[in-house]
């Protein structure tokens, strides 16, 4: 009688029991006190009680792109209504629209086209619905007597309801003694895309929900992993990053960094205490939340590079042979075979639902034939990373860890467990 096919497992780089340690305290409460978490409270802005018929006026596309650009922070899940707010702060030249999910704080300030005073909230997606139909121009705002914000552009007039500034929370300031540097946002950008994919997406090992940035030999390293996948990269360490405690970048905190830096036209200031991370750059000042947990010592499963097996392949036609044939695959049945020997790599699925698909790349193989399963996005992801013409899968057997290594990457290094089928 045939055996119904079992869905083949990945192997965990490290067991459960074993990931990371527990904080003696629990996650941080949303109520917890500042001062308890060793920052500084950041003064409320000064800003004078506006003057009925104040007007602040400045450009929709400004409005819009800052709105698009951290207006994500906001959660979707947030029920308490002064969270779903952005704050509009305007005490001169410049009006400052910041969003919070307490968690991370986000500020964006856009010119003005005259000084003006303003201090109130509107519903974010409001505010992003206006500036989404208005097709250009000004937004002409001002406090009405009825306590509505007035918002004209063009012909067309809004009386928008409000909350009052001062129930919107406050960003922590960060204490005097923060580690802080400054890295061009081109170049920070490049080190958070090469880990992000690594990065786990469960909550109960929240101690992997983002990247890692620590001090090794007097590199800064970046690292991520999921416990089936790591991916490390390394540079020389920024001037006053010397005396950076090993801290962990939530990934929300990652996500809008990698996006917004990529395309500064600044350095970026990054500052860390030891509960914040703060990065400032174009008028942006955004703040997180660090994770309060312990890393596991992600080294000592780095497999080194002399392995029984390697296999060297063009990444471009390894990834493309991989989403050709994982078509087919399942969501329960994700296992691609690369069958090595001297000609070559053979990559196939079996689907017992959708068929076979196999695809033969060309390769040099070292050390005879053998035979190893991965997660199809996996091993696409990782491949991802790799620009250069030629990589390498060194591994001892086909359930060891590989060591995934691009020769025109030499401070990138990513490790992928296989899977057993």
């Amino acid at each position: 009688m045939r055996r119904p096919p079992t869905t083949p497992r990945r192997a965990a780089i490290w067991p459960t029991s074993r990931m990371g340690r527990r904080r003696r305290n629990g996650p941080i409460s949303r109520r917890t006190d500042m001062a308890d978490l060793g920052v500084q409270r950041k003064a409320r802005p000064s800003v004078a009680a506006p003057e009925i018929g104040d007007e602040a006026i400045v450009s929709v596309a400004a409005v819009r792109d800052a709105v698009k650009a951290i207006g994500s922070v906001i959660g979707r899940r947030n029920t308490i209504p002064i969270l779903l707010n952005a704050r509009l702060i305007a005490d001169g030249d410049s009006l400052a629209l910041s969003f919070t999910d307490l968690d991370v704080y986000a500020t964006a300030r856009v010119p003005l086209s005259a000084p003006a005073r303003l201090a109130t909230s509107i519903p974010a997606s409001l505010l992003a619905s206006i500036c989404r139909e208005v097709p250009g121009g000004d937004l002409a705002m001002h406090l009405g007597e009825d306590g509505r914000l007035a918002i004209s552009t063009g012909a067309t007039r809004y009386a928008v309801a409000t909350l009052p500034a001062e129930d919107f929370p406050d960003c922590p300031e960060m204490p005097a003694d923060a580690v802080a540097f400054e890295m061009a946002g081109a170049d920070l950008a490049v080190l958070l895309n090469a880990v992000r994919h690594a990065i786990s997406t469960v909550e109960t090992r929240y101690y992997l929900n983002g990247i890692y940035m620590h001090i090794v030999a007097g590199e800064l390293t970046f690292v991520a992993t999921d416990g089936h996948r790591l991916a490390r990269i390394v540079t020389p360490c920024p001037a006053g990053a010397e005396t950076l405690l090993p801290s962990i970048v939530p990934t929300k905190m990652v996500d809008l960094l990698r996006r917004l830096a990529e395309r500064a036209s600044e350095p970026v200031r990054l500052a860390f205490s030891q509960r914040w991370v703060r990065a400032s750059f174009d008028g942006f000042e955004i703040t997180s939340k660090l994770i309060d947990g312990t890393y596991p010592d992600y080294s000592r499963i780095i497999p080194s590079p002399d392995q029984a097996y390697r296999v060297t392949v063009d990444p471009s036609d390894l990834r493309g042979a991989v989403k050709r044939v994982a078509a087919i695959a399942t969501q329960k049945l994700r296992a691609v075979k690369l069958a090595c020997d001297k000609a070559g790599v053979t990559l196939s699925v079996n689907s017992p639902e959708n068929g076979k698909a196999s695809e033969r790349v060309a390769g040099r193989v070292e050390g005879g034939a053998v035979e190893i399963w991965f997660n199809k996005d996996y091993l696409a992801d990782i491949l991802s990373g790799c620009i250069g013409e030629k990589v390498s899968l060194a591994f001892d057997h086909g359930t060891s860890p590989t060591l995934v290594s691009d020769p025109s990457r030499p401070e990138l290094t990513q490790v992928q467990m296989p899977m057993r089928v």
